[in-house]
């Protein structure tokens, strides 16, 4: 009986809401509400009040699922407590220690490079969104820039640790050392042990995973959220726990809310999910598959209350007619998948010998043949995985960056580990020849990475790597002749406004361009094909009216040149 008051007073308040809505513009002034924010909240107010009006008349049967969702609690909590009981006892401690030692490993590669200069999208997402109040921090989306639920740990983060590109990264750090233990889960759930320990290893030592873990984006967050949904999903092959299926709707949602793209993923693991009940088709399968489906509709309610605050403020339009997704026409879409798809290949091998590569595929093959032999579940997770990204991307006629596709790069190596342990299992050595193929590897890889630098030097994302030195020199100049400007040429401009706030210097004396100052400071990033009179050009400086720009100023990526207004 409580349950149904209290569905009865939320559905109450629901529609006490939705009218206070609709009716925002003759309480506040006109001005202060654009259309878009209008078209937001009139959207929000009706899905309000559907919902309301919808639990009001299934009070009855929501009432019956609160009360058998919270009983089932306790015994889901009961079930991980037996499961952390078990990754302790005796014969699995060896494996529990070896990967805490990998995670180790994996803080300490990520450690070394998260103090590395800022790159344009993390500096973009700092001066945008970590920098406002939270309130807009989370709704404004005005561009596919902010990874909302990465964003608000990082407006956390620099809130309590300091305002520093480390507390910046906090988030996207100690996700990319968690990814490491769910991974091995992943795999050893999904496998075996000894193929997901070799999984861990290769995700705590790879180059790609390392850059991003150092790198203020939502993308190795959307990655523990990915895992720990596949992770929650085998548990669900057998079990009816709602609290169990719940918590998949809510980790799914979370990745959905961290980054749009996570829909790649999310979609294949519910067919994968589907997929599995309908082949096994036990006397109960019907009633597993409306699970699926009713737990894949509580994950699209959850994503759209997430989404509210950002369909209210930026509008709708922002999330499904950003550029990002916008069309291409059919031959270049064609032409650059397969661009897409070298440089995904390229991006996960970063380091990594050809040998190595070509040995990772061989156990990637072996692993799809021999899936029924090496896994319980009769579908492998590839499959559907690589079925969805295909038919959405062709359904969206979009070419996604590489990084949108890094969750599959774990998921690869897990597969690919497996099927080569099963290789290395027909010979009569294996138990000598895997500890010893572990060790080697593991070594040789960390010094590939470290001694490749190879995280420092990717220009994913954009890079200015004298950003904060140009600004450091330039300071006291700007400060000496107040009406000088500096110009720049992208991709350098969102590092030069995120050290200009760190180091004191007026953000006025950064220029877009279009201006005729009587003193210009111009800054070309030499890491990219910039030069004097581009950076002119494109900021649309009439040279004639300038003295002879002269270098004052050179570094390993960059110069700097004066000129004056004759």
């Amino acid at each position: 009986m409580r349950a149904r008051i209290a569905i009865y007073g939320i559905s109450f308040s629901g529609i006490v809401i939705s009218l206070l809505l609709l009716n925002l513009q003759s309480i506040l002034p006109t001005e202060s509400l654009s259309e878009d924010t209008l078209t937001g909240l009139r959207i929000l107010a009706v899905a309000l009040v559907v919902i309301s009006l919808g639990m009001v008349l299934l009070a009855k049967s929501l009432a019956r699922l609160a009360n058998q969702f919270f009983s089932e609690t306790g015994v889901a909590l009961t079930s991980l407590k037996a499961q952390f009981r078990q990754a302790l006892a005796p014969e699995n401690r060896v494996y529990l220690l070896l990967v805490l030692i990998l995670m180790g490993l994996a803080a300490a590669l990520r450690i070394l490079y998260i103090r590395q200069p800022m790159r344009t999208d993390e500096s973009l997402t700092y001066l945008n969104y970590v920098s406002k109040p939270i309130y807009l921090a989370i709704s404004d989306y005005s561009a596919p820039n902010n990874h909302l639920f990465h964003t608000f740990w990082a407006w956390i983060a620099v809130r309590l640790f300091g305002d520093t590109a480390i507390a910046l990264r906090l988030t996207t750090f100690v996700s990319g050392v968690l990814i490491v233990p769910i991974s091995f889960e992943m795999i050893r759930a999904h496998y075996n042990k000894r193929a997901a320990l070799f999984t861990a290893g290769l995700v705590a030592i790879s180059s790609v995973l390392i850059e991003y873990a150092t790198n203020a984006r939502g993308y190795s967050l959307q990655m523990l959220l990915i895992f720990l949904s596949l992770r929650i999903a085998y548990a669900l092959r057998t079990s009816w726990n709602m609290a169990l299926w719940a918590s998949f709707a809510l980790v799914n949602a979370l990745a959905l809310y961290t980054i749009p793209t996570g829909l790649y993923a999310i979609s294949g693991i519910y067919l994968w999910l589907a997929a599995n009940v309908f082949i096994e088709r036990d006397e109960e399968w019907p009633k597993r598959l409306r699970t699926v489906v009713y737990s894949g509709l509580l994950m699209t309610a959850l994503t759209l209350l997430l989404y509210a605050p950002v369909v209210i403020v930026t509008g709708i339009g922002s999330l499904t007619s950003n550029t990002y997704v916008t069309p291409l026409a059919f031959p270049l879409f064609i032409s650059s998948v397969g661009e897409m798809l070298q440089a995904t290949v390229a991006q996960w091998h970063t380091s990594m010998p050809l040998p190595i590569a070509l040995l990772l595929l061989v156990g990637f093959v072996i692993v799809l043949v021999k899936h029924r032999k090496l896994s319980d579940y009769p579908l492998t997770l590839a499959l559907p995985l690589l079925l969805v990204c295909a038919l959405l991307i062709t359904f969206q006629r979009v070419a996604p960056y590489t990084r949108v596709w890094l969750y599959l790069l774990p998921i690869y190596l897990g597969m690919a580990s497996a099927g080569l342990i099963w290789l290395i299992d027909l010979t009569k050595q294996s138990r000598f020849i895997l500890p010893a193929l572990g060790m080697i590897g593991l070594v040789w890889g960390t010094a590939l990475v470290v001694s490749s630098d190879s995280p420092y030097w990717s220009k994913e994302t954009g890079t200015f790597r004298d950003a904060e030195a140009v600004i450091n020199d330039l300071a006291p100049l700007i400060a000496e002749e107040p009406e000088a400007r500096i110009i720049y040429e992208h991709p350098s401009g969102e590092m030069l406004h995120y050290y200009a706030r760190h180091h004191d210097l007026p953000e006025g004396a950064i220029s877009q361009g279009g201006i005729t100052p009587p003193i210009l400071y111009v800054v070309v990033n030499t890491e990219y094909p910039q030069t004097l009179e581009s950076v002119l050009r494109l900021n649309g400086i009439d040279a004639a009216l300038y003295s002879e720009p002269k270098q004052i100023i050179i570094y390993h990526w960059a110069a700097i040149y004066r000129a004056v207004r004759q």
